[in-house]
């Protein structure tokens, strides 16, 4: 029975990897949408300036940042709602978009893409204000990073961190404000990226699922101040080295909260490794599985775990 239940569940993770690839897929397949390309030129750094585009972006139409000249600003309600918003598209040098007090960015139809083609490197700053579409995916090939200081982050799908044939290097900060993702997080996808989410401080991250090197990936989730990680999705899990030979995940908690509606598990697949460690903090969860498929180690020198 319980070979019956793990290949029930293998099979489910199948299925959402296919999803995530193909919802990939989609994303590059695009090309039916206009592109607004930000050239910085106006006389100041407001994404309203339309000095600063070469032709501005419309609802539907992608908006491409891909200069670091006048790094834009979001300041105020941007009433629309692009396909892509691309940060870093293919640019060497690393690309800044600012959203803070009063502004609203919405990349509601597709995604928020952060370094996105090899070599690229981007940033986004959440301050204050809303960030709000369908999908985030944080360097996809190149040097992506999310810092959260304030503010909301509102995801209807997933967010994905790396999923670049192994080029993909990430960072998502959250030290304060909210970032709710409906769907599913995905923390390092494909080998030979590092990619680490941290949630310190009054930082909040909800999603409905989680996992933590996937797919032969590297990936590491680290909790610490008051920062609080909820899965409120039912039956949602945590998995940590998911999917592939050589899938490498880790949690290190110093602090903060978790909570887990379904289960964890290190080292979730055959061939995985996860790994945990919790020096501080409060963990609530059904059930705590070490080494499901895969290897699994968890050492615990302070905390509190409640199943």
């Amino acid at each position: 029975m319980r070979n019956k239940v793990v290949s029930l569940a293998l099979a489910k993770t199948e299925r959402i990897l296919a999803f995530c690839m193909g919802l990939l897929l989609m994303l590059n397949g695009t090309a039916t949408a206009a592109d607004g390309s930000w050239t910085g030129g106006g006389s100041d750094n407001l994404w309203t300036t339309s000095g600063n585009w070469n032709s501005v972006p419309g609802a539907g139409d992608n908006a491409i940042i891909d200069t670091t000249n006048n790094n834009p600003q979001v300041n105020m309600n941007v009433a629309d709602a692009y396909a892509n918003v691309y940060v870093g598209r293919n640019s060497l040098d690393e690309v800044v978009l600012t959203v803070q007090n009063g502004g609203v960015l919405n990349s509601g139809s597709v995604a928020l893409w952060a370094a996105e083609n090899l070599g690229s490197k981007a940033r986004i700053e959440l301050s204050g204000g809303t960030i709000a579409g369908r999908d985030v995916v944080i360097g996809r090939r190149g040097a992506g990073i999310v810092n959260v200081t304030g503010g909301t982050m509102i995801m209807s799908r997933n967010i994905v961190m790396g999923d670049g044939d192994g080029h993909g290097v990430s960072e998502f900060n959250i030290s304060a404000g909210t970032v709710n993702v409906a769907g599913w997080t995905g923390a390092g996808r494909q080998s030979g990226g590092m990619n680490t989410i941290n949630v310190t401080d009054a930082g909040y991250l909800e999603t409905g699922h989680l996992s933590v090197g996937l797919d032969d990936g590297d990936g590491t989730l680290n909790i610490s101040g008051n920062g609080h990680v909820k899965l409120d999705a039912v039956n949602s899990r945590l998995r940590v080295g998911e999917i592939g030979n050589g899938s490498t995940g880790a949690i290190n908690m110093d602090g903060g909260t978790l909570e887990v509606d379904s289960y964890i598990a290190l080292g979730y697949s055959a061939g995985a490794i996860g790994s945990m460690d919790m020096v501080a903090g409060e963990i609530t969860v059904n059930a705590f599985v070490v080494g499901l498929n895969g290897d699994g180690d968890f050492n615990m020198t302070g905390g509190h775990i409640a199943l």
